[in-house]
């Protein structure tokens, strides 16, 4: 399960604006490979909506299933607003609903309906 943590307001290209909702993956255990503690974190992506600010606000909180994963893509570089130190990245974290990809995978035929 995914939850909706936030919201945010992003700009395409022609200066229009969209929703992206936060979604925040299950909590699971790591450990520092330096120190050797554990901690507890969550993965967290964004994914566009065609929803208002109104109904994205009222999403917050909300459940559906799926997890967040890692996906490869081209190298890109990361700037921490914190502490300014510029991390490059060869991953990006998705939403991923697996019922989505089964529906797809029990498709026989697609057929166009006139």
């Amino acid at each position: 399960m995914v939850t909706v943590k936030n919201y945010l307001e992003r700009k395409r290209e022609d200066g229009s604006s969209f929703y992206v909702l936060i979604l925040e993956g299950e909590v699971k255990v790591a450990k520092n490979p330096e120190t050797g503690r554990i901690y507890f974190t969550s993965l967290t992506a964004s994914v566009p909506a065609t929803f208002d600010e109104i109904s994205c606000k009222d999403l917050v909180g909300q459940k559906f299933p799926g997890t967040i994963q890692k996906q490869e893509c081209d190298p890109y570089d990361y700037e921490n607003d914190k502490t300014g130190k510029v991390i490059e990245y060869s991953y990006r974290n998705v939403y991923v609903d697996e019922n989505l990809d089964v529906v797809k995978e029990n498709v026989i035929e697609e057929t166009e309906v006139e």
